[in-house]
């Protein structure tokens, strides 16, 4: 596996929730290239909890996005913004248990409509989570001039 660098933390007007590591509130993850996924290792705690000892079904499925979002940026070399998101809550998963992996692959792509699929498993390699989004990509020249997309 190979880490991704995360060009957005360096810059200063960054707080993305998912990714920033300015943002105190946020998850401050990571990414790794893993052949065609890509994958995130995640430390959950306490405070993302929903029922006490379980993540929080929201914080889940930002997880799951910004993880298929980072699979957009590294295999397509361009931005996509969510059109559709769906989760699969198989199992609960513990805050309290260890180190999760999150991992994206895409399925098919249709023109600007990119489909992926994402996984979340526990630290004993428990499926917990699966899901589908559907990302609306946009062309490299328009990732660069609207959103300050760094190749």
């Amino acid at each position: 596996m190979k880490k991704i660098e995360n060009r957005l933390s360096a810059e200063s007007d960054s707080n993305c929730f998912g990714c920033s590591t300015k943002n105190p509130k946020g998850l401050k993850l990571e990414f790794w290239e893993d052949g065609d996924d890509v994958v995130c290792f995640w430390d959950p705690e306490w405070y993302y909890d929903g029922w006490n000892g379980m993540v929080h079904g929201g914080i889940i499925a930002t997880l799951c996005d910004e993880t298929g979002e980072w699979l957009i940026w590294k295999k397509l070399n361009t931005v996509g913004v969510t059109t559709d998101l769906n989760v699969k809550y198989k199992k609960p998963l513990e805050s309290n248990s260890g180190q999760v992996e999150i991992r994206a692959k895409i399925n098919r792509q249709i023109r600007n409509f990119v489909d992926t699929e994402i996984s979340i498993l526990d630290a004993e390699k428990n499926l917990c989570v699966e899901a589908k989004i559907r990302y609306f990509t946009y062309s490299h020249d328009i990732a660069v001039e609207k959103f300050g997309f760094k190749a």
